[in-house]
């Protein structure tokens, strides 16, 4: 005996479903995703590798979860390397402000397009102005217990840098390049040394004739606090 049967047309859409059991999509990739967004084709959901899944916008996979590319794995969030005018892990609304790296295992800060601070693999810190420049680079050393230290003031106090560390006794270099010079100067300010109270730029006076001038030089040379003057009369 044979019998008609018939089934309701299949919509294309669904407003709203509810799903039981497992719905299975395809792993799609950068420009066709399995889970695509209605008038986009090129953006949702997608998977490169087993156990990962992969967000996809423009035709280009931005964050994998669980995968070892620009995701996280095991607790680990990584993000495209970028470049200074296009960080890849970006702040606010600004596209050129944020981390990146030149793929040399290095971390480096932009600001408005431009790096302004970089921590290389091998732990030297640069800081820069802009593209091009370095302002001050620290460069590490193995096994180093001694170090510089900048310590700020408030007002009416003096700012400092000194040599810190493990060691009770910390010598401290300033070392020029080349045939170039070390050169202290002042700004409308003063100088003292091995603790002297600072003084401006002393002027000698007196008679070299009758000794005058050279007790003079002394006095000038002890408030600066470069001699003490224990010579007598």
């Amino acid at each position: 005996m044979t019998m008609g049967y018939h089934h309701a047309p299949v919509p294309s859409s669904f407003a709203d479903p509810t799903f039981t059991g497992t719905v299975t999509v395809p792993t799609g990739g950068p420009g066709n995703p399995g889970v695509r967004v209605t008038g986009d084709p090129d953006t949702g959901l997608a998977q490169f590798a087993s156990d990962s899944l992969s967000v996809i916008a423009g035709g280009t996979e931005w964050l994998r979860v669980g995968g070892v590319s620009n995701g996280c794995r095991s607790g680990q969030f990584q993000f495209q390397d970028g470049s200074a005018a296009a960080p890849g892990l970006r702040v606010g609304t600004s596209s050129i402000t944020g981390l990146f790296s030149n793929g040399d295992n290095s971390v480096r800060v932009s600001t408005l397009g431009h790096q302004r601070a970089a921590i290389t693999q091998d732990g030297a810190v640069a800081l820069s102005g802009g593209p091009g420049t370095e302002a001050l680079r620290t460069v590490p050393v193995s096994g180093a217990i001694n170090r510089w230290q900048a310590t700020g003031a408030p007002a009416g106090t003096a700012v400092v840098l000194e040599s810190a560390g493990a060691d009770a006794d910390v010598r401290a270099v300033i070392r020029s390049k080349g045939s170039g010079g070390v050169q202290l100067e002042k700004a409308g300010g003063a100088l003292g040394f091995f603790g002297a109270v600072p003084s401006v730029k002393p002027t000698v006076t007196g008679s070299r004739g009758d000794g005058s001038a050279a007790a003079s030089l002394l006095a000038a040379l002890a408030a600066l606090g470069l001699v003490t003057d224990a010579t007598t009369p």
